[in-house]
């Protein structure tokens, strides 16, 4: 699990995370962990109940990796599903997509 691109770049340079212990369980909707930017701080929410099997250490020697490759070497816990069902309350990475190409046209400078 990680950050999308666009989080990434709404916080800008992050400064600095702090990820659960391994072997926590978090439970659908709620936060896992915390990133600081130079432009905004967020919670990471996980969006399906999990079970923490590793944090990615090499944030802490370069949390740029975040930005600079989020969704390979900047991810922040690989996980266990720990209800699977879940998954079906997902929506898909096109629908994602549609999403957020709505948003950026719903935005006052497009219009």
């Amino acid at each position: 699990m990680g950050v999308t691109d666009k989080l990434q770049l709404l916080m800008d340079a992050v400064t600095k995370i702090a990820l659960p212990k391994v072997g926590s369980t978090v439970r659908a909707g709620t936060s896992y962990g915390e990133s600081e930017g130079f432009k905004m701080n967020v919670e990471l929410i996980t969006p399906v109940s999990i079970k923490v099997l590793q944090i990615n250490d090499e944030l802490f020697a370069d949390m740029h990796l975040m930005n600079t490759d989020p969704f390979v070497k900047g991810w922040t816990v690989y996980v266990e599903l720990t209800k699977p069902e879940e998954l079906k309350s997902l929506i898909s990475p096109f629908e994602y997509m549609m999403l957020q190409a709505k948003d950026v046209t719903t935005t006052p400078a497009a219009k």
